[in-house]
């Protein structure tokens, strides 16, 4: 064959498109469907439902994680706030505690060397219940445990409610009416003065520096002083639920009772704690007292939702001899606050008067 007539026979080459066959006998194996079945719609639409829960069950997570954050915010805002207070107010000068084992006259309290760590709460003096002396409340034997102190004003009156409020609560939380109009503006609760909700309290525990445990209570300067920021405090036991408003049970270390390790470390309480991982235990024993966070606390069975074998993190403990370790919860402390603070009692503009 010539090349003009392999040309043709080229040309002339029957065409391999695939041909759309009609309905009925006529349709082919090879038939091309331009549509999809009713399965594959549903199970697409099965995959498609899964996505979309999914994602709605995040709307909650996101709540829940804004509403932490915004706590936490307020928390360290608050603690930072509350310890300018404690040394720009003169909070921890002795001659400002009221508390029954503190005379009227403080300059023969001043003179002693005897000065356990205390918490300075007037707000839970004034709010809890009749033994908040102590701390925690109910604990026989608080007053050497853990004293509760009130303040005094400069002319020597105790302080009030009003006035504990107005230390001890946080006033940034502001309280808005959201009309249903989104087109208006929120409201003011109180437009008259104080628009704050009062959900945030703080009070502080404080520890005299080992190197001044010897000196006069006058002459001591410096102290490790914890500010815990509360949310909703609770004040009152709830008999119902058999929840007391602050806990407290006594301390094993272990193993074979040495001290916590660097950071941390595992102790055995009795009687058992309700308390919950990420939540604020505070340790002390008449000599020292430090904040810790829990990180482990398995419960005792699933009918029993309190923990002996409490995981903590935080500062060394040492262990005195003869002292007795006590762990006190509160359940509504959502941050702590720790420093150093010196102060200063010489200048002329800082005298009591």
């Amino acid at each position: 064959m010539n090349t003009q007539g392999r040309a043709t026979a080229i040309l002339r080459r029957p065409s391999r498109r695939r041909r759309f066959c009609g309905s009925g006998a006529a349709a082919g194996a090879g038939a091309v469907r331009p549509g999809v079945s009713l399965m594959e719609v549903l199970f697409s639409t099965f995959i498609l439902s899964i996505g979309l829960m999914s994602l709605a069950a995040l709307i909650p997570v996101g709540r829940f994680t804004i509403a932490e954050t915004s706590r936490s915010d307020y928390a360290a805002a608050c603690g930072r706030a509350a310890m300018r207070d404690l040394s720009v107010q003169r909070m921890l000068d002795y001659r400002y505690w009221v508390h029954p084992n503190i005379p009227a006259n403080y300059v023969q309290f001043g003179q002693t060397t005897a000065l356990p760590p205390f918490a300075i709460d007037p707000y839970g003096v004034l709010r809890g219940p009749a033994e908040s002396g102590s701390f925690p409340a109910h604990f026989v034997g608080g007053l050497n445990f853990l004293p509760r102190l009130n303040l005094r004003t400069p002319a020597g009156v105790a302080f009030t409610l009003p006035l504990a409020e107005r230390f001890f609560m946080a006033k940034d939380d502001e309280q808005f009416n959201f009309p249903s109009d989104r087109k208006l503006r929120p409201e003011a609760i109180d437009l008259s003065g104080d628009n704050a909700a009062g959900h945030y309290t703080w009070l502080a525990t404080v520890t005299p520096a080992a190197s001044e445990r010897l000196a006069p209570v006058a002459l001591k300067k410096s102290f490790q002083v914890s500010v815990a920021v509360c949310h909703k405090r609770v004040f009152r036991d709830d008999t119902a639920a058999g929840i007391a408003a602050e806990q407290v049970a006594q301390v094993a270390f272990l193993p074979g009772g040495t001290p916590m390790a660097l950071g941390g470390g595992t102790v055995q309480v009795s009687p058992p704690l309700l308390v919950r991982p990420r939540q604020w235990l505070l340790l002390a024993d008449g000599v020292q007292c430090h904040w810790y966070r829990v990180v482990s606390a398995p419960p005792r069975s699933d009918a029993d939702p309190r923990s002996e074998l409490l995981t903590l993190v935080g500062p060394d403990w040492v262990i005195y001899s003869g002292a007795t370790t006590r762990a006190v919860v509160l359940q509504t402390v959502i941050g702590v606050y720790s420093t150093m603070v010196e102060i200063d009692t010489d200048p002329t503009w800082n005298k009591y008067r």
